[in-house]
């Protein structure tokens, strides 16, 4: 395990790079898919919701639908990069 003073002492600071968005665009950047679904699960909603406000209601099932497959595609996305990031060895585990 690493002291936090030894990483200080090496000048390394762990906040030298910090933002406030930082953390959320690391992830976006390690895992583009997810956010990638997540906008397409929405943007398919949005459609959705439009057709059956104008009354297409066979449109709009067919968006609905589409909506839970994105909707379900980014779920196995989600699942499966939580997988392979598990599988790493982990910054804790040097000695």
């Amino acid at each position: 395990m690493v002291d936090s003073r030894e990483s200080e002492d090496a000048g390394e600071s762990p906040l030298e790079n910090y933002t406030p968005n930082r953390p959320t665009l690391d992830k976006f950047k390690k895992n583009p898919l997810v956010p990638a679904g997540a906008l397409l699960t929405a943007i398919v909603l949005a459609g959705g919701i439009t057709a059956f406000q104008r009354g297409n209601v066979i449109w709009s099932q067919r968006m609905m639908r589409a909506r839970v497959a994105a909707q379900g595609a980014t779920l196995l996305i989600l699942a499966a990069s939580v997988g392979a990031f598990r599988g790493g060895p982990s910054p804790q585990s040097t000695k």
